[in-house]
């Protein structure tokens, strides 16, 4: 026999219609489908052009030649289509939105990656881009220097928004300074208050697909403990590639295909995962062909 008091049976009426109500207003309703989407291919939604204090999304799909801009967030349709040169392609297609506007139009503004040489170490340069016009806002390519990727922010907390980015001597990559460039654009309130690359970044293995090695680079923004892990589809070890403290820069592995005990994999899609200071970064795929 137990017991319930007035006090506690209207408590349990209040919470039992309190989770009646919160699951009747859970009514999905089919709103769109994309287009396939290959597994080699990238997509999915970034923030675009700004909307008052927040940011409009839109889908996009990134191949190995083109990343394309769709006219809405529900939209298969282009709007805007970028085609990657070839030292774009070798950097494995490292296209990144900025979210901030340098231009004026509203609309976010985007990085792209290069990398040149026949073998490493690649040497590495950016330019930043105008999406819609098609125009270079600024670019850094010296053969005598290897780049880091851009950050936008506020620096010196002058209220106008820097450029900020790494430079190596190149080949020797001995040492790198970093250079400070003003955009002369004021900080807007939706706009990055601190760098929107701060985290590090694992970049696209090149070349993909790969027989049978392929390099994974990655981004270090600052001093960290890199882990960096091969994985098949079901989530499975395959083999670990680094686990050791690094220091700010880019940074280059190399897999062969095989595992911890020298097997050679089977074709496929693979995952580069890695985690810095035990931050896991997003993972890239790699596809393997024999």
């Amino acid at each position: 026999m137990f017991y319930i008091s007035g006090r506690n049976l209207w408590l349990s009426a209040v919470l039992v219609l309190v989770v009646i109500a919160k699951g009747a207003f859970a009514q999905f309703t089919f709103q769109w489908t994309s287009p396939a989407v290959l597994s080699a291919e990238l997509s999915g939604w970034f923030a675009y052009q700004e909307n008052g204090d927040s940011w409009d999304y839109r889908f996009y799909t990134l191949t190995s030649t083109q990343f394309k801009v769709m006219t809405g967030p529900q939209s298969d349709t282009p709007e805007h289509i970028y085609t990657f040169t070839g030292p774009e392609i070798a950097a494995g297609n490292s296209f990144y939105s900025l979210q901030v506007d340098l231009t004026g139009d509203g609309v976010t503004e985007f990085y792209v990656l290069g990398w040149y040489g026949a073998a490493e170490p690649y040497r590495q340069s950016f330019k930043i881009l105008d999406l819609v016009t098609g125009a270079t806002v600024f670019e850094r390519n010296d053969a005598a220097f290897d780049y880091g990727y851009p950050v936008i922010w506020d620096v010196d907390d002058d209220g106008d928004l820097d450029c900020s980015f790494t430079r190596a001597n190149y080949p020797s990559g001995t040492d790198y300074v970093y250079e400070v460039y003003s955009t002369g654009v004021m900080v807007s309130s939706n706009g990055p208050s601190i760098p929107v690359a701060l985290n590090s970044s694992l970049g696209q293995n090149f070349p993909n697909p790969f027989n049978p090695n392929t390099t994974i680079p990655l981004e270090l923004e600052r001093a960290g403990l890199v882990q960096l892990d091969i994985v098949n589809i079901l989530g499975q070890h395959v083999v670990g590639l680094a686990n050791e403290q690094r220091a700010p820069g880019r940074h280059i592995w190399s897999w062969d295909g095989k595992d911890a005990h020298g097997v050679m994999q089977a074709s496929g899609a693979y995952y580069a995962v890695s985690k810095v200071d035990g931050k896991l970064l997003p993972p890239r795929t790699l596809m393997l062909t024999r």
